[in-house]
Parts: structure tokens; sequence; C-alpha cells
């Protein structure tokens, strides 16, 4: 037995896991030893939920306190993330998760783990960091090579229109021309500000949402709305920052390549799903582009990339006489920062 429980603590030392056990009833709370180490409780005295909330980051207290009054009227099982502040000012970031049952006295009773996961978000986030930096470099050789490439060709191409006679047969075909690089040179804008965008930039996801057709000026005759259903929620950066580029590519390929009179954009904040549709009422895409994507551009299998990187499901609908919808759907466990308390109160 002795060389179980050994193997035991060393497992949970190993993956910097440890197990609990919470009667509700009375508040008694067993720890493992792995867990006085996580929570750095030198003294080994018995543990409450008072000394627990010590140790809870100043911010995530309201979480905590929700999470345990949650816990102790729906009596089923929990999982949630907060953050501890260490008495150096460290900051720890848990996973804790846990099942309800019952006591031999019929008593309700949580019996779970809570992981040490620091190591895990400094690895997200230095990820992030790289992506980020990836992005910026992208952006700046579009920006140095191609678009200022299609600039420079412009230029000297509406230089050549102004010297040629206006009823030279060239002309019309010349103009044509360079409207199509005005166009491209406009899109690629676009592109470059998209892949510049930082977390900061969509830090109010509806603000940044309707500022889209500002970045299109000759897109301004097109009614667009950005609707709000139910109360929004702080959302984690990740979520944010890709739901607002999934967005930005649908609002631009509506705007760009449908034809529509009408755009709308709606965010649904649900107790189970953050939902965001980007509808339009123009002609609808090629079945063909919608399965494959149009030769040369990335749009769509972008968004169907960004969608799966953060698990969400992606679905695009398109008809001729119906146009376009796109709709993203993020779980409220990956999507909300802070769980909606006034819904479950």
């Amino acid at each position: 037995m002795k060389r179980s429980e050994a193997f035991l603590a060393e497992g949970q030392r190993l993956s910097w896991t440890g197990s609990f056990a919470w009667c509700v009833a009375t508040d008694e709370i067993t720890w493992s030893e792995e867990l006085y180490r996580i929570f750095e409780f030198e003294e080994r005295l018995p543990v409450s939920l008072e000394r627990i909330g010590s140790r809870v980051y100043p911010d995530d207290i309201p979480l905590m306190q929700d999470m345990i009054e949650r816990a102790r009227r729906a009596a089923s099982d929990f999982e949630y993330k907060h953050r501890l502040l260490m008495p150096d000012q460290s900051v720890k970031h848990i996973h804790m998760f846990a099942h309800a049952t019952r006591d031999q006295y019929g008593r309700l009773e949580y019996v779970g783990a809570a992981q040490d996961v620091t190591r895990q978000e400094q690895e997200r986030v230095r990820k992030e960091n790289v992506r980020e930096e990836e992005r910026t470099r992208i952006a700046q050789e579009l920006h140095d090579t191609l678009l200022q490439t299609l600039l420079s060709a412009s230029m000297q191409l509406d230089i050549a229109l102004d010297v040629l006679p206006a009823e030279s047969s060239v002309k019309p075909l010349l103009d044509r021309i360079l409207e199509i690089m005005r166009r491209g040179i406009e899109e690629g804008r676009s592109t470059i500000k998209g892949l510049r965008s930082s977390e900061s930039c969509a830090t109010d996801l509806v603000k940044a949402l309707t500022g889209v057709q500002q970045e299109l000026p000759g897109r301004q005759d097109i009614d667009f709305r950005v609707r709000v259903a139910g109360p929004q929620q702080p959302l984690s950066p990740l979520i944010q920052q890709e739901t607002y580029r999934i967005g930005r590519e649908a609002l631009l390929n509506a705007f760009c390549h449908s034809g529509a009179k009408r755009v709308e954009c709606e965010l649904e904040y649900a107790d189970q799903v953050l939902q965001m549709r980007v509808r339009d009422n123009g002609s609808g895409m090629d079945p063909q582009v919608l399965h494959n994507g149009r030769e040369g551009h990335w749009g769509l299998a972008g968004m169907r990339e960004r969608a799966a990187k953060i698990g969400a499901s992606l679905n695009i609908c398109s008809s001729a006489t119906a146009g376009t919808e796109v709709r993203l759907s993020v779980p409220s466990g990956i999507a909300f920062q802070v769980p909606a308390r006034a819904k479950t109160a």
C-alpha cells in the first residue's frame, strides 16, 4: 500500500497535478502533498476555502466565488481555470476539474484534481508572440515589395495614359488595367492592415468589426450593420483575435465580391456558445469556389484553419438567391474568459 502511495505521489509531482476532496456540507477539504507544493503552503495545516482564496489572483476571486456557489447548488461536475498570486508576486495558472459524488452519508462531495499549467500557458504565449512577429514580418515584406511595385507600375501607367490621345484604341484597355491594379493595391493594403492587426486592435470586437467597411472607401453605399445578441462577455485574447480575423475576412469577401447591397454581422453571446454570423444578400458563391477557394486566394482556407486552431466550427452557406452566410461557433468554455455569472445565478 505504501509503495502504491509513493508511486502516486511521484506521478503527481512529475505531472504537477494534485488531488483533492471537498465535502460541501462541512466544507472539509482533503489535499494531496502535491497541492501543498503547487500552492506553496509551507505549513501542512488543514486547508480551507479561505486559505485557498488567499492565494487566488485578485482579479480571479469573483470567478472562484462564483464557481463555489454554483458547485454548491448544481451538484454536477465542474472545470475551470484561474490564476494564483504567489508570495514572491509570481503568477501561476491552475486548471481544476472535479466530479460530483456522494459520501457514505449521502452528502454532496467533489473529488477532483488541480494541475499547474503555468509552463503550458507560457508556451502558448510564446507561440502567439512568434505568430505575431511572423505576421508583422510578412506584412512588412508585402508592403516593401509587392505593394510598392504595384504602386510604381500604376503611376507609370497613369503617366502613359495622360500622354495618349483621347481617341486611342488602346486607352480603354489601359484604363481597365489601371482600375484592376488600383483594386489590387486597395486589397493589398487591406490585407497588410489585417496582418498587422495586433490583439489590441480587436479589444472591442464590435468596434473593430464595424470599422472594416472604412477600409474600403469605394464600398460606403452598402447598408452595413453590426448587431449584438445577449450580454457581452470578456473573451480570451486568442479567441478574440481569431474571431476578429475570421469576421474581417468574411466581411471583406462580402464587400468586395458578393455584389450585395446589405451586409450584416451578428455576435451572439449565449450560455453555451459564442456565435458570429456574417450575412449578405449578394449573388452567392460558385460551388466550386466555396469548396476549393478562389485560385490564388487563401481567404476561405485561412478562415477554416483559424477556426480549427481555436476549436471552433465554421459553416458557410451560399446560393444565388439567398446570398452567403458565414457562421462561426465557439464553445463558451473556450471563448469566454469569465463565465456569465448573471445567467447562472
